[in-house]
């Protein structure tokens, strides 16, 4: 029974190993998700705030270019200190890294702004050039604004380029465009990336116009910055990515495994020590039969049980024969052993409904559910008696034991079990007496 307890013990502990690591890790997906959430919302809300620093460099610059437009196209005076006059005060305390203002003859450079780093670029024609060809004769033959970028400039370096088509006395002259330094521009998303806490991917749907430290995660955030003139995907993520900052959620998966087997073990560890207790105070510790205590708790259950059934209730008493002289004569380890053997050979010999206890030293009592007569149960001691007196108990053959025998019968003889086991006691059968 103990090694059941045992069994059900180990089980009982495992479920609750199982059921912590279960409950503990669903806990803490929850609050990773709520983390994870958190963390979302935040760049969601920041990306807000950067993108219109970005919307706003970019569409300043198409403003300046739509106002120079306009200048171009009503100035009837139109020179070139007039336009210079213009732009200086245009460009004046702006922060939209201007590098240039171009204006071109069907698809010719023929001017620029400022004048004094730009002239080598006046006469190139951009169709020829592969970088710009297709875009800027889109503009030429579509009349829509286009802006472009990061291309590489004819003057020398990386800038981005916002183009409107020029048109005068309602025919496609050429176009204006207004450069924006891409060194520049990259400085300025640079510091919004250390601004916000967070790295940024742009790009086109054929180009990268922007990706520094950028690696690619699945849970990054995409936004769509577009207008008119142009259209950019945003990628963004947490500079120290999504997985760094959740250490504590790395660790805790083995915090919860180490804390669940610990409760798992201290459960065990509590139940075997209760089924220990309640083994001890109804089983003999010896022999592992039940004892005195537990006897009187089952038979008052037993007897009230057959009352209500009506029928009967055997008792059969047994003590082995001279066991004081056996414990003096080979000692109290051959008694010990001949009790342990006996007390197996006994629990053998029952069947289903009939128990054994040890009430004493040498002393047994067995119960019988529902049994017909009191005949039968004497056969049953005699037939035990029989079995006892041919069975070797030690590996000494010279050694033999005999046991006395007494019966009763509830509610026949008695109405408890003081009574039964009295009466039982006074008409015990030995080998030197009647049969019960």
């Amino acid at each position: 029974m103990y090694k059941n307890s045992k069994k059900k013990g180990l089980i009982f502990s495992i479920l609750i190993i199982c059921c912590l690591l279960i409950i503990l890790l669903l806990a803490e997906l929850l609050l990773y998700n709520v983390f994870f959430t958190q963390k979302r919302n935040r760049i969601s809300e920041d990306y807000i705030i950067l993108e219109n620093y970005i919307d706003n460099v970019i569409n300043t610059n198409f403003n300046m270019l739509k106002g120079f437009y306009v200048y171009v196209e009503t100035t009837e005076d139109f020179n070139e200190e007039n336009v210079y006059r213009y732009l200086d005060l245009l460009f004046k305390d702006s922060q939209t890294f201007i590098r240039n203002v171009g204006i071109i003859e069907d698809t010719t450079i023929i001017w620029n702004y400022p004048p004094e780093s730009n002239r080598a670029a006046i006469g190139i024609d951009l169709s020829k050039i592969e970088d710009q060809r297709d875009l800027i004769l889109k503009v030429k033959n579509e009349g829509i604004s286009i802006m472009q970028g990061p291309v590489q400039l004819v003057q020398g370096g990386i800038g981005f380029i916002i183009r409107l088509p020029l048109i005068r006395n309602d025919v496609y002259f050429g176009q204006i465009s207004i450069v924006f330094d891409g060194d520049q521009f990259y400085n300025f998303l640079s510091d919004l990336e250390k601004q916000f806490n967070v790295n940024l991917k742009i790009n086109t749907e054929t180009d990268i116009v922007y990706s520094k430290k950028y690696e690619y995660d699945s849970r990054d955030l995409k936004f769509s910055l577009s207008n008119d003139f142009f259209s950019w995907d945003i990628h963004v993520q947490p500079s120290e990515g999504w997985s760094q900052g959740t250490f504590w959620f790395t660790l805790i998966p083995f915090s919860i495994a180490v804390f669940s087997i610990w409760t798992g073990f201290k459960v065990y560890t509590f139940y075997m020590d209760t089924a220990f207790n309640k083994h001890n105070a109804n089983h003999d510790s010896l022999t592992g039969l039940y004892n005195r205590h537990y006897l009187y708790k089952y038979s008052e259950s037993l007897f009230r049980i057959a009352e209500i059934n009506q029928y009967n209730i055997g008792i059969i008493v047994i003590d082995i024969d001279n066991f004081k002289s056996i414990n003096d004569t080979y000692g109290h380890k051959s008694g010990d052993e001949i009790l342990i053997n006996f007390a197996n050979k006994m629990k053998f010999e029952l069947r289903a409904g009939q128990e054994i206890f040890r009430i004493g030293g040498d002393e047994f009592v067995i119960i019988f559910e529902n049994i017909s007569d009191k005949a039968l149960l004497n056969s049953i001691a005699l037939r035990f008696k029989e079995t006892i007196k041919n069975y070797t108990f030690l590996e000494n053959p010279k050694l033999s034991i005999s046991i006395s025998i007494g019966t009763s019968m509830f509610p026949t003889d008695g109405s408890n079990l003081d009574i039964l086991y009295n009466i039982a006691d006074e008409h015990m059968y030995t080998d030197k007496t009647n049969n019960p």
